[in-house]
């Protein structure tokens, strides 16, 4: 069913034209959305450091799988300490929620059958917002690749692995 792109280029949803992406869906009916964050971490790091991450690997997904790659959601649920900090912008729980299940309705009136949800945010209101998304014929998974992505980890050798920040 899935084919993988030419020349390992992910297949990317906001470059095709409808006629493109019904076809698309018609051969593979599965997309994959990265969810973002627009907030700090650390001095030493940009505001988009989750949104970044979580394009790489879906890229990667993407392109390893043949899985269609939708445009990322660049904002997402942060806290309140972190929203004190210049830049950040935050949704809430519930809007962030609201957003994902427009977009998986919207996905499911035009025949997809699965949706996968990523981000590399790791904090419990933004995974607990994805994880709620539901569907009566679309099956969505929601992923937190979050300090999870192996022995070639970009994230830094910290003691505390709860607080380390990825060091580019």
């Amino acid at each position: 069913m899935s084919e993988r792109t030419d020349a390992g280029v992910p297949a990317r949803l906001d470059r095709m034209t409808w006629p493109e992406a019904a076809a698309w869906f018609r051969r593979d009916p599965r997309v994959l959305l990265p969810v973002g964050t627009c907030l700090q971490h650390g001095p030493h790091l940009p505001l988009g450091t989750d949104t970044i991450l979580v394009e790489r690997l879906a890229e990667d997904v993407s392109r390893r799988t043949g899985i269609l790659l939708a445009p990322t959601q660049p904002y997402g649920v942060s806290s309140d300490i972190e929203q004190a900090y210049a830049g950040t912008a935050s949704l809430e729980r519930k809007t962030l929620h609201r957003v994902l299940n427009e977009l998986v309705d919207s996905w499911e009136r035009q025949g997809l059958q699965e949706i996968i949800l990523m981000t590399t945010h790791g904090y419990g209101p933004q995974i607990q917002a994805m994880a709620a998304v539901v569907s009566d014929e679309v099956r969505v998974r929601a992923v937190d690749a979050n300090n999870r992505v192996g022995p070639w980890s970009i994230w830094s050798q910290a003691e505390d692995r709860d607080h380390a920040e990825p060091s580019f």
